[in-house]
């Protein structure tokens, strides 16, 4: 089926959807940053991918891969995966399905201990209410001392059950048609680097006046 920049095409929201288990660093090669941001050859980090994405409801219609110059483009065909055989996928490893990290900790309200070094930290949305949430080391998570605004970028359908990710005493648990989403920087105009991964609830990104628009993930 082919592969983009060492991710599968098969599955490839999910394989965007990589996950750190511990320190995260970009990497560098003689000083330069040589990879992208949402490739793990990217960063110096153990990470595994989870299968979080219904294949049946995509978000994203097209993916462009783009070879240095803006009109070196191709489309990525949009190629599903036997969810049977991703289920029998190793149990340790980079491809291994998520550990049982058991019940989280409240931490100033505002992030949850996952071990491994992940946490959680909370979307909050305008209103400061709880929207979602977004896995990152636990290294960086202590280092957020005040609110910081990111951009959120939908990759995919929520296809299997999470946790509680949003108040319950506004928004139920329902966690189907929930976005998995990349929490971005931007850098230039269209040019946007990965930071996170995240899910936020259903309700809340309706409600959130979202808009299209043509991104490059660098």
């Amino acid at each position: 089926m082919g592969s983009v920049a060492g991710l599968s095409v098969a599955g490839f929201a999910d394989a965007l959807l990589w996950v750190p288990r511990g320190p995260l660093a970009r990497r560098r090669v003689a000083g330069a940053q040589v990879f992208p941001s949402w490739i793990k050859a990217g960063w110096v980090a153990s990470c595994q991918i989870e299968w979080v994405s219904d294949p049946t409801a995509p978000r994203v219609q097209e993916w462009v891969v783009v070879h240095g110059p803006e009109d070196a483009r191709a489309r990525l065909p949009l190629v599903s995966y036997d969810a049977l055989r991703f289920r029998e996928r190793p149990k340790s490893g980079p491809f291994s399905a998520l550990d049982d990290a058991g019940g989280g900790r409240w931490h100033r309200r505002t992030r949850w201990s996952l071990g491994r070094g992940l946490a959680t930290v909370c979307i909050l949305d305008d209103a400061q209410r709880w929207v979602g949430t977004v896995m990152m080391p636990e290294s960086e998570a202590s280092a957020i001392s005040a609110p910081t605004t990111h951009d959120f970028l939908p990759i995919s359908t929520r296809g299997s059950p999470v946790g509680c990710y949003a108040d319950p005493a506004l928004y139920s648990k329902e966690w189907r048609d929930a976005p998995n989403v990349l929490m971005v920087e931007r850098v230039a105009g269209i040019r946007m680097e990965r930071l996170a991964v995240g899910i936020v609830h259903k309700d809340a990104w309706d409600a959130a006046g979202t808009s299209e628009e043509y991104v490059r993930l660098i």
